[in-house]
């Protein structure tokens, strides 16, 4: 019974200091790698029979950060946001893809010991680029350069000091796709998860 109450008692210990012991630090450095799906919005609104059409791809980000207050993070990342894909089966095939950089807030509100849910505020600069492809005739590809808002919500979770996951969704506003036309623009939607390193 002895040795029962000295381990109940350190695990009680152990989960008392656990909130500090988990905390971000001011002052830290930390680098991340997020996964995902992006959503292009409108990609795929005027597909007729007979078309396929995803407006779906796979998201990829590296990000460094710096912990400026307990609550308050600033971050900038890197993210190739994949591609959402088109073909009419007649000869006729094309893409949307999107990539740039995103500087950020980010505020973080601890709910329990080791558990947080975030917001992010900041600038997305995006490429847009859009290809299209005729049979017999020849490929084409236009690209525009954005800066919009972006924004997202999350939540995260510390494993221990040094290492935490996250999960976001993020909006990255309105991004044209070909400077030539004003049509060619849709929305970006992010929904990621990812491991956060702490330095």
């Amino acid at each position: 019974m002895g040795k029962f109450k000295s381990g109940l008692a350190a695990a009680m210990l152990l989960a008392s200091v656990s909130g500090s012991a988990w905390a971000t630090e001011v002052g830290q450095f930390y680098g991340a790698i997020d996964g995902g799906q992006t959503k292009f919005k409108e990609f795929c609104t005027d597909v007729l029979p007979g078309q396929t059409c995803s407006d779906t791809g796979t998201v990829l980000r590296g990000a460094v950060g710096y912990q400026a207050h307990p609550n308050v993070a600033v971050e900038a990342s890197y993210a190739n946001y994949g591609q959402a894909e088109f073909n009419d089966n007649a000869g006729l095939s094309g893409e949307a893809k999107a990539s740039g950089f995103q500087f950020s807030a980010v505020g973080s509100w601890p709910l329990a010991d080791a558990f947080s849910v975030t917001g992010k505020l900041g600038l997305a600069l995006t490429k847009g680029e859009i290809a299209a492809r005729v049979v017999g005739v020849g490929s084409f590809s236009f690209d525009d350069s954005n800066t919009t808002l972006a924004w997202g919500v999350g939540a995260r979770f510390n494993i221990n000091q040094a290492v935490a996951i996250r999960a976001q969704y993020e909006q990255l506003g309105n991004i044209s796709f070909d400077k030539t036309d004003p049509t060619q623009k849709g929305k970006l939607d992010l929904l990621t998860a990812g491991l956060i390193f702490s330095f």
